[in-house]
């Protein structure tokens, strides 16, 4: 039920002041997808950064101390974020986590009745980079019905038996059609080009899954890296840099 995509680390220290900017706001260059941006988050709720239970004080300064300090992070626009697709893709950052082994991934999808309609469980395999979940079919969930809004959940579940300790981040889902002239544009298009068409779009999970997908298989590449914090400012957040 997961499919999960990573990229090579670089071998650069992460500093201290990425562990202090990881919060940070970024003001987004588009304009015009900045305003059309804003429309989407009124009335739809988001928490694209867990409150976490590993941030440490700003006196830490070893490499593998702070990357435990980082809280898990979802690579989502805040409010609703409308897919074209049936069974999206969404993107996290999974910070390592201490004792992995006993440690659950809880993901929920939720109508806007809130009733359940899909919920998977599964075991870490990546940490301390980005990785993505799949939503996929099942004998009553057959993906995503056009127009209507889900509220999904990612739990990173620490004692089961006391779920206040669960790291949590969550936002809304909502598949529409794809635009014929999007459509036209994207037939056209390179893959650089088409995450741009997503993002003016306002076609988040796909233009993310499209840029991830490129710097998985050119990590190096100092355009695609370029472009992928181009994209993570128009989502207004700050990430570790591999």
């Amino acid at each position: 039920m997961k499919t999960y995509l990573s990229w090579p680390k670089q071998t650069s220290i992460l500093s201290l002041t990425l562990l202090l900017n990881i919060f940070s706001v970024w003001p987004s260059n588009n304009v015009l997808a900045e305003n059309k941006y804003e429309n989407n988050r009124q009335g739809w709720p988001s928490r694209r950064i867990s409150g976490g239970s590993r941030r440490c004080g700003v006196e830490n300064t070893d490499h593998n101390q702070l990357q435990q300090c980082l809280p898990l992070i979802a690579l989502v626009s805040e409010g609703l974020a409308q897919t074209t697709q049936t069974l999206p893709s969404l993107w996290f950052y999974l910070p390592p986590i201490p004792n992995s082994d006993q440690i659950v991934l809880e993901f929920v999808l939720r109508d806007q009745e809130d009733q359940l309609v899909y919920e998977a469980t599964f075991k870490p395999t990546h940490q301390g980079e980005m990785t993505s979940f799949q939503l996929t079919q099942s004998q009553t969930f057959k993906g995503l019905v056009e127009g209507k809004a889900y509220h999904w959940y990612l739990s990173v579940i620490h004692k089961a038996q006391d779920r206040s300790h669960d790291d949590v981040v969550e936002g809304w889902l909502q598949r529409v059609p794809l635009n014929p002239s999007v459509a036209q544009q994207l037939k056209q298009a390179t893959p650089i080009e088409k995450v741009r068409i997503y993002q003016q779009a306002e076609l988040w999970p796909e233009a993310i899954a499209t840029m991830a997908s490129l710097k998985q298989i050119q990590p190096n590449d100092p355009i695609i890296g370029q472009k992928w914090q181009q994209l993570l400012t128009a989502l207004e957040l700050s990430l570790p840099t591999y």
